[in-house]
């Protein structure tokens, strides 16, 4: 079926056929003055960072922002970070980084449950708490600016520990309210 029969149809049933294109152009910007951002996630080794470095240069792509090491710091060396930090600045990109979550290694079973399943990866209890703060922390040592922390949004009291204790100890130019909802560290 070509594409302008199947809009009719949709049309037919009340839903617009294309996206309404008549709409007055946003005058919001980001405060370099750019209209939108570029993201990749998924980044989890140097090689997949510089890969994409690679091909922004080639291909003239102008891309923002990286989200790495999603399977958490963890099992990373503070060297990979360095130069994982290292490697986004020199490309003038911002790098996530996503403290390890450890529900995969609580003496308790509930990720293996299919509730567990649902409920996704967690952070309980004071030990897990600060091995989270003492990644993010150790990150901004060696040059991260931002952290997809999505864990502390449902725990707004941790939410708030780890937004005091970031912007205590580093107030400038840490990523607290940028981005989707639960990237870096949200602001309680």
């Amino acid at each position: 079926m070509p594409l302008a029969a199947t809009r009719k149809l949709m049309e037919k049933h009340g839903v617009p056929g294309t996206d309404a294109r008549d709409l007055p152009t946003s005058t919001k910007r980001f405060p370099d003055g750019a209209w939108y951002r570029m993201e990749i996630s998924g980044i989890e080794r140097l090689n997949v960072l510089e890969a994409a470095i690679d091909e922004m240069n080639k291909r003239n792509i102008p891309l923002h922002r990286m989200i790495s090491m999603v399977m958490g710091v963890t099992y990373f060396t503070k060297q990979d970070w360095k130069d994982f930090a290292q490697m986004a600045a020199d490309a003038k990109l911002a790098v996530i980084g996503t403290p390890s979550p450890r529900a995969t290694w609580y003496t308790g079973r509930q990720i293996v449950t299919p509730e567990g399943g649902l409920s996704g990866l967690r952070v309980r209890g004071s030990d897990s708490l600060s091995y989270a703060i003492d990644e993010i922390l150790a990150l901004i040592d060696v040059g991260f600016r931002g952290f997809l922390a999505g864990w502390a949004r449902e725990k707004v009291k941790y939410a708030s520990i780890i937004h005091e204790i970031v912007q205590e100890n580093f107030p400038e130019g840490i990523l607290s309210e940028v981005g989707a909802e639960d990237l870096a560290i949200p602001k309680p």
